[in-house]
């Protein structure tokens, strides 16, 4: 406070009385002032994942025909089918 020097002790002391007033306002209106309030994010909900697809079912006509088989003389048996 260079000022300071220049004024008398009472007006160093009305100086003096003006800053720390100041001081004090700035003090009290930050102590006043409503604190940010924080709250805590709301919970997020995490799911098992979804079990995978089945593997996909390729179905075939079955190749059926028929096999003869013969008895021990030669002679047709019977017919067997027989499917692929």
């Amino acid at each position: 406070m260079t000022s300071a020097y220049a004024l008398s002790e009472r007006g160093q002391g009305v100086l003096q009385g003006l800053v720390g007033a100041w001081v004090i306002g700035r003090v009290i209106e930050s102590a006043n002032q409503p604190q940010p309030e924080y709250y805590a994010p709301p919970p997020v909900y995490v799911y098992p994942a979804p079990p995978p697809p089945p593997p996909p079912v390729y179905y075939y006509r079955p190749t059926c025909y028929q096999t003869p088989y013969y008895d021990h003389w030669g002679r047709i048996a019977y017919y067997r089918q027989v499917c692929r």
